[in-house]
Order: C-alpha cells, then sequence, then structure tokens
C-alpha cells in the first residue's frame, strides 16, 4: 500500500476491484494484467517459498514504479543517441531526491522498502511500528514508535505496507 493525504494507491486482485474502489475517494487502484499471473503463484499452496519470494518481488516492483509515477515530474529535454529531441519527465526522485521519504510500517513494509530502494537509491527513509491489537475483536491498530527524518512534513511519502488485509496499518500511519 502506498499513501499520502492526497492520494492512496493500492494492488489488489482484480476480482476485487469494484470493491476497493468503494473505499475511498482518492483511492487508486493499480490495474495490471500481471497482476493475476503475479497472484495467481503467490496464493497456490503449491508454490514453494523461493518460488513465493520471487513473485511476491515481482509485486512489488510493479506496485514501487506504479507509486513513484505517481509523484511530482518536471519537463526534461534529453538528446538521444542519434541526435534527435526528446521531450520527457523526470521524477522527484530523480531531480530532488531528499524531498521524497518512503516510510515503512516495520517488519512487512521493509520488503517492500527494498522494491522502492532499488528504483531510488537514494530515498529517505523512515520507520514505523504498527500491530493490530489481537487481543481486541476490532483488531484496531496501535502504534509502537515512529523514526522519521527530519523535514519529513515538507516531503512526499511513499507509506509502504503490502500486508492489505484491513489496511488498518496504513491508515492508522496516516
Amino acid at each position: 500500500l502506498t499513501c499520502s493525504l492526497q492520494r492512496i494507491a493500492a494492488f489488489v486482485p482484480l476480482q476485487h476491484i469494484t470493491m476497493a474502489t468503494s473505499l475511498h475517494p482518492n483511492l487508486t487502484v493499480m490495474k495490471s494484467r500481471a497482476f493475476d499471473t503475479l497472484f495467481t503463484k503467490i496464493r497456490d499452496v503449491e508454490t514453494n517459498s523461493g518460488d513465493f519470494v520471487h513473485y511476491s518481488k515481482r509485486a512489488m516492483r510493479l506496485l514501487a514504479e506504479e507509486a513513484a509515477a505517481h509523484l511530482p515530474t518536471s519537463p526534461q529535454a534529453v538528446t538521444t543517441p542519434t541526435n534527435a529531441i526528446y521531450n520527457g519527465h523526470l521524477s522527484i526522485l530523480d531531480t530532488n531526491p531528499d524531498g521524497v521519504c518512503a516510510v515503512s510500517i516495520v517488519r512487512a513494509g521493509d520488503s517492500l522498502l527494498e522494491c522502492v530502494r532499488e528504483i531510488a537509491p537514494s530515498v529517505r527513509v523512515g520507520k514505523m511500528w504498527i500491530q493490530r491489537n489481537e487481543s481486541s475483536a476490532d483488531k484496531e491498530a496501535v502504534h509502537s514508535c515512529t523514526k522519521l527524518p527530519k523535514g519529513v512534513k515538507d516531503m512526499h511519502v511513499l507509506l509502504l505496507d503490502p500486508m492489505l488485509a484491513t489496511g488498518g496499518s496504513a491508515f492508522g500511519a496516516v
């Protein structure tokens, strides 16, 4: 799950998109045909642990790339090897990586953080420890501690929580 106060993006199996889009007006459901295959492999009882990690990382990489694509960009003209001009865009991850913070909800969020760091090695990192209260009927999120970089209030934040059951941890973090 990736979220900010303005936008929430989640990847969910395609059969749950109708339900997910009614959860929040700023919810963006990432649609990719790749998820059907990846979730089939991830959920298969016959999938061994090595393959589970492989397919999970592929899904998280797709999510990390899509989350990065939702960050601000600026126009950038470049010269191609054929001397043609290409008018593209650069992400804030390229132009001002200190303006972005990837906040991992420890422990599951750390696996998604690895994927974000692969595409943005210089991104600032924060950590939040949030767990469900298993003794409560509502299983509400319980916040234990937070470590964020200075100036995070002025940064674009990618909140990383690949564990999407109720969304309580991510909602509590926001």
